[in-house]
């Protein structure tokens, strides 16, 4: 999902329910195309988000790293309670 803000997109990408480290993998090549623009804006809808391990962790430090290399960022949305104190 893409919105428009200003004049470059926001790209909007919803999170599995379970974010281990198959799954990271598989989220990662789904959401790495986003990273081909110039100053990519990233949301992470994490509203499904019921499990969480480290390997879930790293895939959205890598996500912030690719979108730091290009001046973009990514933000984190709708994050449930046990996945933010785990984030914390």
């Amino acid at each position: 999902m893409e919105n428009m803000i200003g004049s470059r997109p926001v790209v909007v990408k919803q999170l599995p329910e379970k974010l281990s480290v198959k799954q990271s993998r598989l989220f990662f090549l789904d959401v790495e195309p986003s990273f081909a623009m110039d100053r990519p804006r990233l949301v992470l809808d994490c509203s499904r988000v019921r499990e969480l391990d480290s390997a879930g962790i790293q895939v959205l430090l890598q996500c912030l790293e690719e979108a730091m290399k290009r001046n973009g960022d990514v933000k984190l949305a709708a994050i449930p309670s046990a996945a933010a104190e785990i984030l914390e």
